[in-house]
């Protein structure tokens, strides 16, 4: 390896058709393909108590609208867990759509198709969603004492407890001259991808097949994932040749809106 990359010019492989403009991203996929927006949650929790569409039901190239309620079978059901664990005792995950309570700011609510990306916008900005804010728990710290719940059902905002030990630990520790306590704080990153997370899918009604494209290199591990909330038959699909503008890793998850995009092309519209 020293020989071939350290210290050696490496002629790289994929920038000719780069730089002449022949990257081909998402968004250079099926460009007369319909497009998604969604209405976003401002709390961090919050009761739904209304969701007001009417405003947005004259704009021209308004093609559906979806909220929790229009979703039906695995869709309705929260997404799987991303790595289970048996000491993960009280796992919980989001839905697709915000189902009567949303617990994040950002969290989707509505779910806006359309002509393009433009309409799209202009409608999910005339849906109105009314909230009762709920008690906001902001860190680790406020999670712990648990003076409110994040999830009724888990009232200590517990979900895991996590013990490793080898060998007789208790006497050692007991027999040790000195013993260290200190807790850990784990921190979060957030990706900043140069081409964000997106899906292109066309469902051809023929051979009853769904081709997706997600901004991702991870893609089978995707629709392994994906395929429960798809309620479809998976077969491994043919490798295209796309381009993925880094940060794959970070865009592998599979997330409640991808879930969406992709069941949508099967599904029938509420009507305008």
């Amino acid at each position: 390896m020293t020989t071939k990359l350290f210290g050696e010019p490496v002629r790289r492989r994929e920038d000719a058709r780069l730089i002449i403009g022949k990257g081909r991203y998402l968004d250079d996929i099926g460009s007369k393909a319909l497009a998604a927006a969604f209405v976003r949650s401002p709390h961090a929790h919050a009761r739904i108590t209304d969701i007001d569409v009417e405003g947005a039901l004259d704009v021209e190239g308004l093609v559906a609208i979806y909220t929790y309620e229009d979703l039906t079978g695995p869709m309705a059901e929260p997404l799987p867990v991303l790595i289970p664990h048996p000491q993960l005792t009280e796992p919980r995950t989001a839905y697709s759509l915000a189902n009567g309570v949303v617990r994040h700011v950002g969290e989707p609510v509505v779910m806006v198709v359309a002509t393009d990306r433009y309409v799209a916008e202009d409608a999910a900005e005339r849906i109105v969603v009314s909230y009762e804010e709920l008690p906001v728990v902001v860190g680790v710290d406020a999670a712990a004492e648990a003076e409110a719940a994040v999830h009724d059902d888990v009232p200590d905002n517990v979900a895991a407890r996590h013990r490793q030990e080898t060998g007789d630990v208790e006497p050692v520790l007991a027999a040790s001259p000195h013993t260290l306590s200190f807790t850990q704080y784990i921190e979060r990153s957030a990706s900043m991808p140069m081409e964000g997370k997106g899906v292109h899918a066309k469902w051809d009604a023929d051979d009853r097949s769904l081709r997706v494209y997600t901004s991702t290199r991870r893609r089978r591990r995707c629709a392994r994932r994906s395929r429960r909330s798809w309620s479809c038959r998976w077969t491994p699909s043919r490798s295209s040749r796309r381009t993925s503008a880094a940060a794959s890793g970070s865009r592998s998850c599979t997330r409640g809106r991808r879930s969406c995009w992709c069941r949508w092309p099967r599904s029938r519209c509420r009507p305008r």
